[in-house]
C-alpha cells in the first residue's frame, strides 16, 4: 500500500511540476520597400540633372538615363554616396545641399542594393 501511495504521489508530482509551453507568435517583418530608378528618378531629376546633363560640362558625369547613371556607378571610383554624405561645401553634392536627409537616404539604399532598374 505504501509503495502504491508513493507511485501515486510521484505520478501527482510530475503531472503538476509539467507546464505548457506557449510557442510564441511569429513577430511580423516589416514589408521593406526596395528603391529601384523609378522610385529615386524624380529626386535624381529634381536635384541632380541641373549640372548632370548631357549638354553640361564634359567633365560631369550625365545623369539624365539610366544607363549613364549606371555606368557611373559601376565605375569602382565613383564617389556618388560618399558625396552625398560629405559636410564639406567643396564636395557635396547636391553644391548647394537642398538635398533631404529622407532623400539621400533613399538615393543611399538604391546604389547600396545594387541600383536596380
Amino acid at each position: 500500500m505504501k509503495q502504491l501511495a508513493f507511485s501515486f504521489g510521484v505520478v501527482l508530482l510530475l503531472i503538476s511540476s509539467c507546464k505548457k509551453e506557449e510557442i510564441p507568435e511569429p513577430i511580423p517583418t516589416p514589408q521593406i520597400k526596395q528603391e529601384t530608378y523609378t522610385s529615386v528618378k524624380s529626386i535624381i531629376d529634381n536635384t541632380c540633372t541641373q549640372c548632370h546633363a548631357e549638354n553640361q560640362n564634359a567633365y560631369i558625369p550625365d545623369f539624365t538615363t539610366y544607363n549613364n547613371i549606371s555606368g557611373y556607378l559601376q565605375n569602382p571610383a565613383n564617389t556618388f554616396v560618399d558625396r552625398l554624405n560629405s559636410d564639406d561645401e567643396f564636395y557635396k553634392m547636391p553644391p548647394n545641399g537642398e538635398l533631404s536627409q529622407e532623400d539621400k537616404d533613399r538615393l543611399i539604399e538604391w546604389v547600396n542594393d545594387g541600383y536596380i532598374e
